[in-house]
């Protein structure tokens, strides 16, 4: 078990850390900044974080972010998806003019409909219907990866951006798999 800190300075500006003290939890919130450090979800040891895969300290996590998550913006599993879509435009920017309407299109919309089904879910009315969402999401991210590839493999993408997409197609799609069966627990 590692144990990472990251410096005040990283703590986004408009936001603080705190310390969830029934859940033993440091937690990133929308207040004032602070000088504690922040590094995540976990038992604290002084003022570092030392993370836990476990499903105990996944569950507390579930916990805490339902207690401080006041918009879609501030899950993580957005934040990410967000980047990926923002990420898939910049590498499909130098792609030939002639697969605009064809894969290019066919990407950015798999890209950008990841976060978009973040955000709607999280704003319907029911559980189900945001598991549901989540899904769906999850699904656009899985379409994402076979249009990567086939750009791989048809040469328009390099494989080093081939890498750094997927391998931030994998972390969205765990992220997302691991809120919807936090949610599915509750």
């Amino acid at each position: 078990m590692a144990t990472h800190a990251i410096p005040r300075a990283c703590v986004p500006k408009g936001k603080t850390v705190c310390h969830n003290r029934e859940h033993n939890l440091l937690l990133l919130t929308t207040q004032h900044r602070s000088d504690k450090v922040f590094t995540g979800y976990g038992n604290i040891q002084g003022e570092r974080v030392e993370g836990k895969d476990n499903e105990k300290s996944q569950a507390r996590q579930g916990m805490a972010e339902k207690e401080k998550i006041q918009s879609y913006r501030d899950l993580v599993a957005y934040r990410k998806a967000y980047d990926l879509a923002l990420k898939t435009y910049e590498v499909t920017s130098p792609f030939p003019k002639e697969e605009l309407y064809g894969l290019v299109s066919q990407l950015r919309r798999a890209a950008v409909s990841v976060p978009s089904n973040i955000a709607e879910g999280y704003q319907r009315g029911s559980r189900k219907e945001y598991i549901q969402f989540l899904s769906i999401a999850n699904g656009s991210v899985a379409e994402l990866e076979t249009q990567l590839s086939l750009s791989k493999d048809l040469k328009m993408l390099p494989q080093e951006r081939f890498v750094e997409v997927t391998e931030l197609c994998q972390d969205v799609s765990r992220l997302l798999h691991n809120l919807i069966r936090s949610l599915k627990q509750k």
